[in-house]
């Protein structure tokens, strides 16, 4: 009878320790899950996008940018359905400064992404528009209000509406450098390709960051070139583009000789003649370029009016034989008569003048107009 009792009484505590290592068990596994959870939530849960998206978008590319306040993934899904994004990129590791290219799209198609957390959750969205004959626009960006550093003020898409409202013009052209100087309605880059070949301009001149007022200084040119000139925008397309040639290193016979002090050769010098042009090298809504050769060193003078009888105002330029002067201050869609004079010293009579001509600035949001020049 003792042994039936200490046999039931083994049993008992036996299934007693295996019911409470079960729940233990059960617990453990509980816990470990709610532990595996917030883990997950803890990598990429509670963080926000401090700044962007924005899109700078090609023809069959796309650059998506934005920043969080704390390292997460970078992954976007994508595709031409709002509705079925079937295509996704994902960059390895996790950052707060994201750059991400989507690659192998289609020209002028518009495209929807989402850029999702590691646990698929949404956490922005947006649209833009591949470059393309079918795409008029500049993409837009649903995402967010803050495009951040990266973009342009005037928009975040492939193609900006920046408009130029003076310029681009070259100016201070010698036989090795030249400026080219142009205005927008909003901030923009400065960056400007040329060079010999129309074609393929092959030198660069890039002032980073962007601007409203542009100066581009161009260097390392050769003497008595024709130079081509294209003004880009941020993603490298043509915003506008132009030409202008620089003097001859030895052009001109200095049968004068400039006085040290005032630049103004001596009297007694032969007389001087207008060789080549006048010719209106450039002209835009509100100035002219007046560009002309002469025999020998001598002053740039541009006299000019809206009353062919009647030029009363006056515009200066350089010392040479090589004359360029710019005329500025004009109103857009008006006829300007002009006439040039160079004289080789001060108060001796000898002035060449040219017969007058006449120029018509463009009407407002006309392209300026433009004439090849070689001196």
């Amino acid at each position: 009878m003792r042994k039936k009792l200490a046999l039931f009484a083994m049993l008992a505590a036996l299934s007693s320790w295996s019911l409470a290592r079960t729940m233990n068990t059960a617990a453990q596994d509980k816990d470990d899950k709610s532990k595996q959870t917030t883990k997950a939530n803890d990598q990429d849960g509670d963080i926000d996008v401090v700044s962007g998206p924005s899109v700078d978008a090609a023809s069959d590319h796309a650059v998506i940018r934005w920043s969080t306040d704390k390292v997460s993934a970078s992954s976007i899904k994508y595709g031409t359905s709002q509705n079925n994004m079937s295509q996704e990129k994902k960059i390895s590791g996790g950052s707060r400064d994201h750059n991400v290219t989507l690659t192998g799209l289609q020209s002028g198609t518009k495209y929807f992404y989402e850029i999702v957390s590691r646990n698929g959750s949404v956490r922005k969205t947006g649209e833009f528009t591949t470059q393309g004959s079918s795409s008029a626009s500049n993409s837009s960006n649903n995402g967010s209000s803050n495009n951040g550093p990266s973009t342009s003020g005037s928009s975040s898409g492939n193609v900006d509406n920046v408009q130029i409202l003076d310029g681009p013009r070259p100016q201070n052209v010698t036989p090795n450098s030249a400026t080219i100087y142009w205005r927008t309605d909003d901030v923009a880059a400065s960056d400007v390709k040329y060079g010999t070949d129309a074609n393929n301009p092959s030198q660069r001149a890039y002032e980073r960051g962007g601007a409203r007022e542009h100066t581009a200084e161009l260097t390392n040119l050769q003497p008595g070139q024709t130079y081509y000139y294209q003004i880009l925008r941020r993603d490298g397309s043509v915003r506008t583009s132009g030409q202008f040639s620089t003097p001859s290193s030895n052009a001109g016979n200095t049968s004068t000789t400039p006085s040290p002090s005032t630049g103004t050769p001596a009297q007694g010098s032969s007389s001087v003649a207008v060789n080549k042009g006048p010719v209106v090298q450039y002209v835009n809504q509100n100035t002219a370029i007046i560009s002309w050769n002469t025999n020998q060193q001598s002053s740039s003078t541009v006299k000019y009016g809206t009353d062919g009888n009647n030029m009363n105002q006056t515009a200066t330029g350089n010392w040479g034989t090589n004359h360029q002067v710019q005329v500025q201050g004009l109103q857009p869609n008006t006829t300007y008569y002009f006439v040039v004079n160079s004289s080789p010293a001060e108060n001796t009579g000898n002035v060449a003048t040219s017969a007058p001509q006449s120029f018509q600035t463009v009407a407002p949001g006309q392209q300026a107009k433009q004439q090849p020049w070689h001196f």
